[in-house]
């Protein structure tokens, strides 16, 4: 996109334990800036000081638990147990520690926030165990770290599992994240829903897919388009039926004025044009979400910034195009514990000199930059806009960032081609899903056309073109991305069957490859929704970054009768269909297996000794017989001629461990040099800005 703007300072580092790059010396003070927000009457003149003075604090590190309902709870209840308990009552140079506390508006104790600094760290070694165990589980993706204002847009989405939900900008992806673990709340494995997270930038594309890899859904997609011309797609090779989104987020570019804690190189850059800049294209986008939203849907749109032409001047002008069409929730009744303010009706605009303009009249001719849409509407609109209905997040009333979020429910088609596009895409939903499922081969997707239909909006087909406008011959030089292709011949994938035990419901029918030359590498599976989605689209207007969760990768050894591996990226989702190859195992057991690099047979319980005694060599997987009130965990391991060894990751493996209910072991020693490489990973996260960061 153009102009792009960092979401709170996009090349901004982690927040999480207090940055080495600190300004100290920076004056945190610009008149203009604060001359500006004091004449919007934000909130009352006597708390101007209070919101002024928290924005010139460090901003508290804050982390989320992810993972799905039950997994996360119990990842809840051991980190509390084995590290929270030991912050208690914890006296560190003769001041009690303020130990870490769970976010009071976060459901079910899964957020949390940390307000001490780096130094403390060294001076007791329950808080420096803490802080080993809180990067390596960042790095495993168990935790996120993210700003908290930042985790508020998705719970206002109310995502179900049957939901297709778009994220118009979504990289680096925390807030993506939140979205995946809500379709997938359910506990199965495949829901009926889908995610497609979009991002413009096709480098930030592979910081969503890092991000987003942990959680592992065969329901997720990333796309690389400009959000303000995202393309309508096709469901259906036969008739115009599209896509339409139950849910979407629209957490769009801007200022990120709401990110100075964090982001103080803003106090000094900060000027009105940003905003003034930023809202032609933020318009765009919403109103482009607000196309490709299914009536009865809700958008959420969303900025970290405070600046009214960013938020509701914004809002206004969508409620101003289609106000019987579209209509503000009134979210109140939402995250009872979360402080918010209401949404503005009046506000004034600022030219970069500091002189302030009240209306769009007094515009001088030359100044093309302002449109009348940047303006507060009139007190008639005013009054069945309900812009009081958006919410405002100012950072002294629970020691946050500044956020804005505006929750929009579509209440009819917007157009009478969208209504005529809605009914066909109805029509052929129950046909494209019964083929779905009963497909037993796949074809790459063939190359769409172009053309838009007569208001601007169009319907992406086999045989149609995309509604966005054409690409540019830039746009399709820096796109370069191996294919995604469904695998047409799964003859080749027989002896996987046989060895593993996959039954005849397995749907191969979803197995992709990435590349159509040479030996099969890695193979992928996808939803039944998400299958649907690429072979009824052309490759160049789904422009596809990532799909699909690898479920076996070629490992071709000697004395083993197949090449392909299980992958533990997809335990989860092929756990259920394998009836071979399959070890039970005691906990005790299965602790010593992650505790040591191999174990040869006669080191397990004789019942294990029997199970892996006529097992072929190769890949298998280990079920834990969990005890009562405990996960039974999948690990992926390979049973050799006289060992078993795990093939999950050391810093994984604590996880696994806390998860079956037993004691973290205890740390070595850590060198300065140690300590040293862990102060760097702690300060190397990229993103929108706010420590995972988004804003």
């Amino acid at each position: 996109m153009p102009r792009r703007f960092a979401r709170g300072g996009k090349k901004g580092k982690s927040n999480t334990w207090e940055s080495k790059n600190t300004y100290g010396e920076m004056v945190k003070e610009n008149s203009k800036m604060q001359s500006y927000y004091e004449k919007q009457c934000l909130l009352p003149p006597e708390e101007y000081e209070a919101m002024w003075t928290t924005l010139r604090a460090p901003l508290p590190a804050v982390f989320r638990i992810t993972g799905s309902k039950d997994t996360a709870h119990q990842f809840r209840d051991v980190m509390k147990k084995h590290y929270l308990t030991q912050l208690d009552q914890l006296e560190v140079d003769g001041k009690m520690l303020d130990p870490p506390k769970s976010l009071e508006w976060y459901p079910d104790e899964l957020a949390w926030k940390m307000d001490f600094s780096r130094p403390f760290l060294r001076k007791r070694p329950a808080l420096k165990r803490f802080h080993s165990f809180i990067v390596s589980q960042n790095e495993q993706g168990t935790i996120t770290r993210q700003e908290a204002v930042s985790m508020i847009p998705p719970l206002m989405l109310d995502v179900q599992p049957h939901h297709k939900v778009l994220d118009m900008c979504a990289a680096p992806g925390s807030k993506t994240t939140q979205i995946v673990e809500m379709l997938h709340a359910g506990g199965t494995p495949i829901p009926d829903g889908l995610v497609v997270a979009n991002d413009s930038d096709h480098k930030r594309c592979y910081l969503l897919v890092k991000q987003t890899k942990r959680l592992q859904s065969p329901c997720f997609i990333v796309t690389n388009h400009d959000a303000s011309i995202f393309p309508s797609l096709s469901m259906s090779k036969t008739d115009d039926s599209v896509l339409m989104f139950d849910r979407v987020l629209c957490d769009v570019p801007c200022s990120g004025d709401g990110t100075l804690r964090k982001n103080c190189a803003l106090w000094k850059k900060w000027n009105p044009n940003n905003g003034v800049g930023l809202h032609p294209l933020q318009t765009r986008i919403l109103a482009r979400g607000l196309q490709l939203l299914a009536v009865g849907g809700r958008l959420v749109y969303s900025t970290c910034s405070f600046n009214p032409v960013e938020n509701e001047a914004v809002v206004a002008e969508l409620l101003r195009q289609y106000p019987d069409e579209i209509e503000l929730v009134d979210m109140s009744s939402e995250l009872p514990s979360l402080k918010r303010r209401p949404g503005l009706s009046t506000w004034t605009n600022m030219k970069p000199n500091g002189e302030f303009i009240a209306t769009f009249e007094s515009v001088d001719s030359e100044e093309s930059k302002y449109r009348r849409s940047m303006f507060p509407p009139s007190e008639e609109e005013a009054k069945w806009m309900n812009l009081k209905l958006c919410m405002r997040l100012l950072p002294h009333d629970q020691d946050t960032g500044g956020f804005f979020v505006a929750v929009l429910r579509k209440k009819a088609h917007l157009s009478k081609t969208e209504a005529r596009t809605a009914e066909r895409a109805a029509a052929a939903a129950a046909a494209a899903a019964s083929a779905a499922e009963t497909a037993e081969t796949a074809e790459v997707a063939e190359p769409a056309g172009d053309g838009a239909d007569e208001d601007g909006t169009a319907a992406a087909t086999g045989g149609k073109k995309d509604s966005a406008r054409p690409l540019t011959h830039a746009q399709k030089r820096g796109f370069k991305e191996d294919p995604f292709i469904y695998l047409a011949d799964t003859t080749p994938l027989g002896p996987i069957k046989d060895f593993y035990g996959l039954g005849d419901d397995f749907p191969y029918h979803q197995l992709m490859k990435r590349s159509n030359e040479g030996k099969v590498r890695n193979v992928y599976l996808t939803s039944a929704t998400i299958r649907t989605l690429v072979h009824c689209n052309s490759l160049d207007a789904l422009r596809l970054v990532n799909c699909g969760v690898i479920v076996f990768a070629r490992s071709e050894c000697a004395g083993v009768p197949v090449d392909f591996r299980l992958c533990q990226e997809g335990v989860d989702v092929l756990g259920a269909t394998i009836s071979k190859r399959v070890v039970n195992v005691s906990e005790d057991d299965a602790l010593r297996m992650l505790q040591t690099e191999s174990m040869r047979f006669s080191d397990f319980a004789m019942d294990t000794q029997n199970q892996l005694k006529d097992m072929e060599e190769g890949c298998c997987l280990v079920r834990t017989i969990a005890r009562e009130g405990r996960h039974s965990l999948p690990i992926l391991a390979w049973k050799g001629r006289n060992t078993l060894r795990s093939q999950i990751n050391k810093q994984y493996r604590l996880f696994y461990i806390l998860m079956m209910g037993f004691a973290p072991p205890e740390e070595p020693e850590e060198s300065a040099s140690g300590d040293k490489r862990k102060d760097k990973a702690d300060n190397t996260e990229g993103g929108k800005g706010e420590g995972e960061g988004e804003g």
